[in-house]
């Protein structure tokens, strides 16, 4: 299984086209070489081993067919609840699909599991480190894929 792990990590069987890039390229992405590929092996052994909360989404067209940005906001009630849509890109439209407000919950849900696991770790200040990353990586992105693509906001309610 590890021999299946290390090679799922390679650039050639990375489907995603921006984890592909930070597999790749890590200091576009400020971050150590080697940590994406850590980040996939970490997500298919937790997957394997019967986590329900994660969830592989195979695509079965050709990988980057977007040409706009989507940004998805949902309203306070989901928010506070977790819920985040499924919204899935490439199914209808060839859009990028950012939900931060679903990514900022995932944030806090993480924050909270690393403080829980070493005292010495602040919740709010890995929160705050991760947001301050993420606004970056979404700058670069944009800079590296999407210049010129028009930005479209759907607010779920």
């Amino acid at each position: 299984m590890e021999e299946v792990l290390e090679e799922m990590a390679y650039p050639e069987y990375v489907g995603c086209d921006i984890l592909r890039y930070m597999v790749v390229y890590p200091q576009w992405f400020d971050v150590r070489k080697g940590l994406a590929q850590s980040a996939i092996r970490g997500f298919f052994t937790v997957l394997w081993e019967g986590n329900k909360k994660l969830r592989l989404v195979v695509e079965g067209k050709p990988s980057w067919q977007e040409r706009a940005i989507l940004h998805i906001k949902t309203n306070d009630e989901c928010n506070n609840m977790g819920y985040a849509p499924l919204i899935r890109p490439g199914v209808h439209h060839n859009v990028y699909v950012l939900h931060i407000q679903a990514v900022k919950w995932m944030r806090e849900e993480l924050g909270g599991f690393m403080a829980e696991q070493n005292e010495k770790v602040d919740a709010d200040d890995i929160k705050h480190t991760m947001i301050q990353a993420s606004e970056n990586y979404i700058r670069r992105i944009s800079w590296i894929f999407a210049r010129g693509w028009p930005v479209y906001e759907v607010r779920i309610v």
